[in-house]
């Protein structure tokens, strides 16, 4: 009926509590200095405090730079666009932290630690918008959050905190510590990247 559909594909962590993670995940997850994963928890499906502090799922983030990782999430792009979607979305994709990674058996650029993230992920990027066109030339390659590094790839970005601060944010961050405040300027970024379409 005129209608859209994108379908997600988590391109970032994953669940340590799977068969996946277990039977070969780890060993494409990022790793710290100590020789263990970096840990993120989300828990959403909830309104309690309690729950959201007792209850949260573990993820690894993955190591972009692990041919197995960029050859899943290809593998997955054809499995999704057997459905025939109007564009497929890779959360967190687009710029979550760029962990280090210290595990010598991946093949980071240069054998650094701090380059496993970027060039990763750059690499996984073109892969993805290739095999997307390859499928169908109109099918959209949307990704979560906003770099200026990723943002070339996607033809859109499903942007966090893409609304502007309140007024006076940034004097009140002036006058003391508000972590809780985001110092976002959304006008500059549209003003720098007018091409780049954000939801």
């Amino acid at each position: 009926q005129g209608g859209h559909v994108t379908l997600y594909f988590q391109g970032h962590v994953m669940d340590i509590s799977t068969d996946y993670y277990k039977r070969v995940g780890h060993n494409y997850e990022s790793k710290t200095r100590w020789g263990t994963p970096y840990f993120e928890q989300y828990n959403k499906s909830h309104n309690s405090g309690f729950l959201a502090t007792y209850t949260s799922k573990s993820f690894a983030p993955a190591c972009d730079s692990c041919c197995e990782w960029s050859d899943l999430l290809v593998e997955k792009t054809d499995y999704l666009q057997s459905f025939a979607p109007d564009g497929i979305l890779f959360d967190q994709i687009g710029g979550m932290y760029p962990y280090p990674c210290f595990d010598e058996k991946h093949l980071h650029p240069q054998g650094k630690p701090s380059l496993a993230t970027s060039p990763g992920r750059i690499s996984i990027l073109k892969r993805l918008q290739e095999k997307i066109r390859e499928v169908n030339r109109n099918s959209a390659l949307f990704i979560e959050h906003i770099t200026d590094v990723y943002s070339c790839f996607a033809d859109c970005l499903h942007g966090m905190h893409l609304g502007p601060d309140q007024p006076d944010s940034r004097s009140l961050l002036n006058q003391e510590f508000k972590p809780n405040l985001w110092m976002n300027y959304p006008e500059l970024f549209r003003y720098v990247f007018p091409e780049t379409i954000c939801t």
